[in-house]
């Protein structure tokens, strides 16, 4: 299966050009296609990232709101990646950025609580 990203506007929509178009000619996006979930979201600075395991992320960075990057740990389980902050950060919107193994990428939004 080939994914592709899209822009719209100033957000990601990944897509996926096998999957049969809605009513308005939009695919599914990549997050539904592939069953991604961030749990649980909101959360207190640890996180699981849930995924099909033929689906390999080789990178994940999480960003501020503001896009300052900051440092996370990860473990890859093959259906799941098990994160962490490695130091407290303020509560508020962050993104997290993956990157496929075929290159393609996907950003999911997390709220972290204070």
């Amino acid at each position: 299966m080939t994914i592709t990203v899209a822009r719209a506007g100033n957000s990601f929509k990944s897509r996926n050009p096998e999957a049969d178009p809605d009513e308005g000619g939009n695919h599914v996006p990549l997050v539904a296609a592939i069953g991604i979930r961030v749990v649980p979201n909101p959360n207190e600075g640890s996180f699981v990232i849930t995924k099909e395991p033929k689906f390999k992320i080789v990178d994940c960075r999480v960003t501020s709101s503001t896009g300052q990057q900051t440092a996370i740990q990860f473990i890859d389980r093959g259906d799941r990646l098990d994160c962490s902050f490695t130091h407290r950060m303020a509560g508020g919107l962050f993104i997290i950025h993956l990157q496929f193994e075929d290159g393609s990428r996907q950003e999911i939004k997390m709220i972290l609580e204070p």
